[in-house]
């Protein structure tokens, strides 16, 4: 995100664009269209009901509205890091990786504990196994996934178990909540002051 405060005032910006430029009177021919818009500070998510033409248009609309840049990745039923893949009657997901994405897995000699070195390839295949809806889209992910970890010095073992835990366990589970987890406290801290009102 660049700057400490931008996960801060990106939202912010965002959520003042979206409320002027896209949920307002003057772009019901376009609303019409989207029967899904979600964001996540400053990635969009949404499905479009429309032929293309009709989309590039918007696109150009709303990038004519603000000084930065909306970039859009799309083809057909495809969206961002989830690609949903529409197959007959079901909707498949896998993960998606941008073009220019580099290999940013932390490094196997980095002076890290040796247990969470390790425990990094489990939690990264965990997290395929979740999000590929079918064994064939993790395999191929999953391959991708071997490559990276091996241009970062992981051993091949661990990253072979890590693997393997993965493929053996249940994504109905990793799909669901720790039923036993307890919801998180609020805390509240502030710098202790003598003075009084």
């Amino acid at each position: 995100m660049g700057s400490s405060f931008a996960p801060s005032y990106v939202p912010l910006l965002t959520g003042f664009w979206e409320d002027t430029f896209i949920h307002n009177s003057h772009n019901n021919r376009f609303l019409s269209k989207i029967s899904l818009w979600n964001r996540y500070i400053d990635d969009i998510l949404f499905f479009w009901n429309g032929i293309t033409d009709e989309l590039m248009d918007f696109l150009k609309n709303i990038n004519s509205t603000t000084h930065s840049c909306f970039t859009a990745e799309h083809s057909e039923g495809q969206f961002f890091r989830l690609n949903h893949l529409h197959k007959c009657s079901r909707l498949d997901s896998t993960i998606y990786q941008k073009l220019l994405s580099r290999n940013t897995l932390l490094r196997a000699d980095s002076h890290h504990p040796q247990q969470l070195i390790k425990n990094i390839p489990v939690g990264q295949f965990l997290s395929l196994k979740r999000n590929c809806s079918t064994d064939e889209e993790f395999e191929v992910k999953a391959a991708e996934k071997c490559e990276r970890f091996q241009n970062r010095g992981y051993k091949e073992n661990d990253t072979r178990a890590a693997y393997q835990r993965a493929m053996h366990t249940d994504e109905v589970r990793l799909l669901q909540k720790n039923k036993h987890s307890t919801p998180p406290h609020l805390c509240f801290s502030t710098e202790f002051s003598p003075m009084e009102k």
